[in-house]
């Protein structure tokens, strides 16, 4: 409001701002660039930048401190309820026809080698013909033997998946945050979502909710809530709910379980065509157009359905705390990714690999410039995206403008809480001494 290993899948659903990594299903789209003009208020950013992870809100909330959520129900804003069930039903046509064509194939290729490899073939040239023939019709066939072995043990297990970054950073206990966990009970009471079962804090400034499965049939399943240090360390409370809600609705509206089996049918076809990636002779390969048309055509068909996703946990959000907390906080998320990631372009070099304390690390040093934008240069911010983003039908992430007309449709408002969220965090400072070299190790990774 953003990997699963050998042993767990993960699905994230990223934070407020930003797009799909690989994880998302498709290559994170890039904001535009926009030039700071003549008449900018000050304080306005001068350039907008990618964010790296996210999800998204009708109908006011019913009672004070009742659950406003009602699963499978989807807001206006999100498209019309038969465009979205349509590409639901397209996708999984099209997921069945892929690999009912590719057992048709597998058992034509079984008949064929049972008929070169039989007595069948009279004339002088048959059995040169047959050896010629065996040849390839082997590879073929044990080619796709494969791939449907790993396709069904992909989907069905966590074999072939990576490792997740919802394993990332430190997980915080109930005991030792306990605040933290009142937060989250109230939030997930409001919109009608599960508990998460973990809480994790990671050094990167992102939010996301992710789902690890043993088995992607199965109700077995560990929901985890990621929350960025740099994030927390300038937002307040009611904001916090905010990022909160939107995550957890993703979890309870059931797009992460979505995303599990997307993840793993995807990564089946990734995992078949990056060992050939650059190669030309792959551009001959018969079951590498068959794996790369494929994917693409359940990335296109699976974009409507997460943008939809994207709107109605957003509905959902803005319901429970009001449109315009949660239009400020969606635009407070993408100023805190561009402001952090200015800050670590910037940070002194002799820092870096020197004794961190609480008051030397990246955490405190972006603490320190961080200035909130004021209510004209959030309106410059708006106005800006609105002019410069290019939104396609294909996207799986709704637009910035989409989604804060969409959350402003919720009038509503709840009384804020301007604690910082430090407040609630005990040993905070000890939190970014841990996390603070992971940023440059992995800006030195990049």
């Amino acid at each position: 409001m953003g990997k699963a290993n050998s042993r767990k899948n993960s699905v994230k659903d990223g934070s407020m701002f930003g797009a799909s990594s690989e994880e998302h299903l498709d290559p994170q789209p890039h904001f535009p660039a926009v030039p700071r003009r003549a008449d900018a208020p000050a304080g306005a950013v001068a350039q907008v930048v990618p964010a790296t992870v996210v999800r998204n809100r009708k109908a006011a909330p019913r009672a004070r401190g009742k659950a406003i959520g009602r699963k499978g129900q989807l807001p206006p804003q999100a498209g019309p309820r038969r465009w979205i069930d349509l590409f639901s039903l397209l996708l999984f046509t099209a997921i069945v026809a892929h690999v009912g064509l590719a057992i048709v194939v597998f058992f034509q290729l079984l008949k064929w080698l049972v008929v070169i490899c039989g007595e069948g073939w009279t004339g002088a040239m048959a059995r040169p013909l047959a050896a010629v023939l065996l040849v390839p019709v082997l590879v073929f066939l044990a080619r796709l033997g494969k791939y449907l072995g790993q396709a069904l043990v992909g989907l069905l297990s966590a074999r072939y998946d990576k490792a997740p970054d919802a394993t990332a950073g430190l997980p915080l206990g109930r005991a030792e945050y306990g605040k933290l966990y009142e937060i989250v009970v109230e939030v997930s009471q409001r919109v009608g979502a599960p508990l998460p079962d973990e809480i994790r804090v990671v050094h990167r400034p992102e939010c996301f909710a992710a789902e690890l499965r043993e088995f992607g049939v199965t109700l077995h399943r560990r929901l985890i809530v990621v929350l960025g240090l740099p994030l927390l360390t300038v937002l307040t409370v009611s904001e916090l709910k905010v990022i909160l809600a939107h995550e957890l609705a993703h979890i309870g509206l059931g797009h992460t379980r979505f995303e599990v089996f997307m993840f793993r049918v995807l990564g089946v076809l990734r995992g078949k065509m990056e060992p050939v990636a650059g190669r030309w002779w792959r551009l001959l390969d018969p079951l590498h157009w068959f794996w790369a048309g494929s994917y693409q055509v359940f990335l296109r068909l699976a974009a409507p359905v997460m943008r939809s996703q994207e709107l109605s946990a957003d509905s959902l959000s803005a319901a429970a705390y009001g449109g315009e907390l949660a239009v400020r906080t969606l635009l407070k998320e993408w100023l805190v990714v561009h402001a952090f990631t200015t800050t670590v372009d910037s940070y002194p070099s002799y820092r870096i690999d020197g004794e961190h304390d609480s008051r030397t690390t990246i955490f405190h040093h972006f603490s320190q410039r961080w200035q909130d934008f004021s209510h004209s240069a959030h309106e410059y911010l708006e106005a800006r995206l609105r002019e410069e983003e290019r939104p396609s039908f294909w996207d799986s992430h709704p637009t910035v403008d989409h989604r804060i007309r969409a959350m402003r449709s919720f009038t509503g408002a709840v009384s804020e809480d301007l604690r910082p969220v430090s407040e609630v965090l005990p040993g905070f400072d000890a939190i970014a001494v841990e996390l603070a070299p992971a940023v440059f190790e992995e800006c030195a990774s990049e």
